[in-house]
């Protein structure tokens, strides 16, 4: 999991996905990149 400016990232393992949300409200959850492969970091 990350913080940046007004978003939380992280990455989903179940669906390899990489996803965003609004930090102070959760809301706005978006789907950022679908892989083939399990997501390791975000940089």
């Amino acid at each position: 999991m990350a913080v940046f400016d007004d978003f939380l990232f992280w990455s989903d393992w179940n669906l390899r996905q990489v996803m965003r949300a609004d930090k102070w409200t959760g809301g706005n959850e978006t789907i950022l990149k679908t892989t083939t492969q399990l997501p390791n970091d975000l940089r």
